[in-house]
């Protein structure tokens, strides 16, 4: 009889570690499908207009605030005495100083531009007035004009749409993995 209940013990044992080797295998194939798909979105974001944008507004403010700490270091040691050790920090401070200003003005960033070339229209012409037969060219021309505005509007706000949604997945998919 003991030797019947240990049979079936050790029998349900290795039925159960067979649904779990299935369910360990199904859950490490849906991580790995999920990594997969991360890379997918990583890939589809790289070169996405928006985030370069945006990396190079934080760049922009990093430096920013670099920036103003070393003029306020700056003027810490200029009202020091000037012995050889602070001449030294103040030549290494300028230099520094001077770099970050480089990097700054190759960003040619201002602070409220961030997406400036995405959210601003162009302005329109004044429409041409029809006053003769020949001038109805000129309408038609700029008719065509607007609407090539128009689907070049559409297009940006469709990028910006998908890049928000792209990384509204990859965060769903980061806390899921998490």
């Amino acid at each position: 009889m003991k030797f019947l209940v240990l049979i079936i013990t050790l029998f349900s044992l290795f039925i159960n570690a067979k649904d779990l080797n299935s369910s360990d295998k199904n859950i490490s194939q849906e991580l790995i499908s999920e990594q997969n798909r991360l890379k997918e979105i990583d890939k589809a974001l790289q070169n996405n207009i928006i985030l370069i944008k945006y990396q190079q507004y934080l760049e922009f403010q990093n430096l920013s605030i670099n920036l103003k700490t070393l003029k306020h270091k700056l003027r810490i040691l200029n009202r020091r005495r000037k012995t050889k050790s602070v001449l030294e920090k103040i030549a290494n401070l300028k230099k520094s100083q001077f770099a970050i200003q480089a990097k700054l003005e190759v960003l040619g960033i201002k602070e409220s531009s961030i997406f400036e070339n995405i959210t601003t229209f162009a302005t329109l012409k004044n429409p041409p007035k029809v006053k003769n037969p020949f001038l109805i060219l000129e309408a038609i021309n700029y008719k065509e004009s607007i609407k090539k505005q128009l689907k070049l509007y559409e297009q940006k706000y469709q990028n910006f749409i998908n890049t928000i949604n792209l990384i509204k997945e990859k965060v769903s998919i980061i806390k899921k993995i998490n």
